[in-house]
């Protein structure tokens, strides 16, 4: 295993800052030299999840950042497990609201790149983040059945229609996962014929550890087309990073568990280039 601690790309020299969800880094090393041309790859230390990466790299107040967010955890109106993104940037661009497609359960990643371009019209000489939600779950190249969710509970309100009692079992669920480790959870609720609670359960049920880094992979290369087309709009120095990994089996793990030092989950790409 690895050390905790998580590099913090905004002591590098940059213009536009790239986050792709969830990226581990042998994946994007293995994929991103059809896509970004030249530059220097580097592996770097990301965090387990999402929340643990922004405590980490923003702890204070960024008035020269400007952040265009696929991912609802980075919003302009909710605090949420220790982060309150509220006035922590110059602006926030929600395209997680606008932009969601209910039948992707996701934000295509072309409407990150729409916005991305447009916030670096309206902010000239700011530094601009992009956040992308792949190649993050949902996988682009499937559908999902409709009673499978991305549950973003708690942001901008959503999830309050849950009663005490659902809330309670979600919760009870997810230390049980803590404690025994996902898969055996999974495992036994399978064995109960009980439907899945979330979307990795549904994940870890239906495909195998290979179709799953396939599927991964195949949204991996779909976000890292989209960054392409962006670049070539963008001039200036580049980073293409990540908030965590993802793991597929690796040490008895699936996805990114909370807290977990599992390498394929805590190592990730940073790619650096400058556009002139």
């Amino acid at each position: 295993m690895i050390s905790v601690k998580v590099s913090n790309f905004l002591a590098k020299e940059w213009e536009v800052a790239i986050i792709l969800d969830a990226c581990r880094y042998d994946s994007f090393k293995s994929l991103y030299r059809d896509y970004l041309a030249g530059g220097r790859l580097e592996k770097c230390i990301g965090a387990s999840c999402t929340p643990h990466w922004l405590r980490s790299v923003f702890p204070h107040e960024y008035s020269d950042i400007v952040y265009v967010s696929g991912n609802p955890w980075i919003n302009s109106s909710t605090p949420w497990n220790g982060f309150d993104p509220r006035g922590k940037f110059k602006e926030i661009y929600d395209v997680w609201n606008w932009a969601w497609d209910e039948e992707l359960k996701t934000v295509p990643p072309s409407e990150v790149s729409k916005v991305a371009l447009k916030a670096s019209r309206e902010h000239s000489g700011e530094r601009l983040v992009v956040h992308y939600l792949q190649p993050h779950y949902p996988y682009l190249g499937i559908r999902l059945p409709k009673e499978v969710k991305m549950d973003f509970e708690g942001v901008d309100g959503r999830g309050d229609s849950k009663g005490p009692f659902l809330k309670l079992y979600k919760f009870l669920g997810q230390e049980l996962e803590k404690l025994l480790g996902s898969p055996r959870v999974w495992r036994f609720r399978d064995s109960l014929k009980a439907k899945p609670n979330h979307i990795e359960e549904y994940l870890w049920r239906t495909y195998t550890p290979e179709h799953l880094r396939s599927l991964y992979e195949d949204n991996l290369q779909r976000v890292l087309d989209e960054v392409q087309k962006l670049l070539d709009h963008l001039r200036g120095k580049i980073v293409v990073t990540s908030d965590h990994g993802e793991a597929f089996g690796e040490y008895g793990e699936f996805f990114h568990p909370i807290g977990t030092t599992n390498p394929v989950v805590r190592q990730v790409p940073c790619w650096e280039n400058e556009f002139l």
